[in-house]
């Protein structure tokens, strides 16, 4: 299985995630694999902040992109509107 990015956009901070997942793999399973990161403090960029409870990307979008010259996919979870959201 390829090693996949996860590109995550949240409060107008952005980090990296690298997962190893299936390319077919929900826009669901791609943001709870995002929330655990983020929780748990493996995406530096965005774990420092106060995060609410519930659903962290429940209302957000995932886009998909291969990645250039190797194998895998990018995957980039992003608020609703283009640049990102502050809450």
């Amino acid at each position: 299985m390829p090693r996949n990015q996860i590109n995550i956009t949240y409060a107008g901070n952005n980090g990296d995630y690298f997962a190893e997942l299936d390319e077919t793999a929900t826009d669901g399973d791609i943001k709870r694999i995002a929330e655990e990161a983020v929780r748990n403090g493996e995406v530096a960029e965005i774990s420092n902040q106060n995060l609410p409870e519930g659903a962290l990307f429940e209302n957000f979008v995932v886009d998909r992109f291969a990645l250039t010259g190797q194998e895998g996919t990018r995957f980039m979870i992003r608020a609703k509107v283009p640049m990102g959201n502050r809450f």
